[in-house]
């Protein structure tokens, strides 16, 4: 289970974030996981197809204590 994941603005656009992405994917396959899903805010449809390009599919619309997201679910 990872919570959250941030890379500070001085190291954005760097390569990091998609090398953490990665490899906690590769790190669950490894363990025999083979679904992961995550959550992004709806008012953000550059980080929706940020992890789209990972192979995250969109999903369902979910509210937290007003706010709007969406699921998004990686499958293989």
């Amino acid at each position: 289970y990872l919570d959250s994941l941030a890379v500070l603005p001085a190291h954005r656009n760097s390569g990091l974030g998609s090398l953490l992405i990665r490899d906690a994917i590769e790190t669950g396959r490894r363990r025999g996981y083979r679904k992961f899903a995550l959550i992004v805010e709806k008012s953000s449809p550059d980080l929706q197809q940020y992890y789209s390009s990972f192979g995250f599919i969109p999903g369902e619309d979910i509210n937290f204590f007003g706010d709007s997201y969406m699921r998004m679910t990686l499958e293989g």
